[in-house]
């Protein structure tokens, strides 16, 4: 039920990244995330990123590039990415089922 409320949430919010936000729902579900330490996660796509939540950061083309949709801007200036992998790490953190 947690994992549906935090979808709804999520797609409300960043309707631009619906599809990212399911199939990042997959990847949580399927067990492809794996924390690394408080902020630092592994998700395995067709190639396994490397998140980390504090620097708002992954390894993906997506997010490297700039071509997923902006979600965010941090106090600092920094813009953040919403790429499928960046939001299967929140879903482990928060901890959806």
């Amino acid at each position: 039920m947690k994992a549906q409320r935090f979808y709804q949430y999520a797609v409300a919010k960043y309707p631009q990244s619906t599809a990212r936000i399911a199939r990042a729902l997959v990847y949580y579900r399927q067990g492809r995330v794996t924390q690394l330490a408080p902020n630092r996660y592994t998700v395995r796509g067709s190639h396994t990123y490397d998140v980390d939540l504090e620097t708002h950061t992954c390894t993906c083309i997506d997010a490297v590039e700039g071509k997923a949709p902006q979600v965010a801007l941090t106090a600092t200036g920094q813009l953040v990415y919403g790429c499928k992998h960046w939001f299967a790490a929140i879903m482990a953190r928060i901890g959806l089922e």
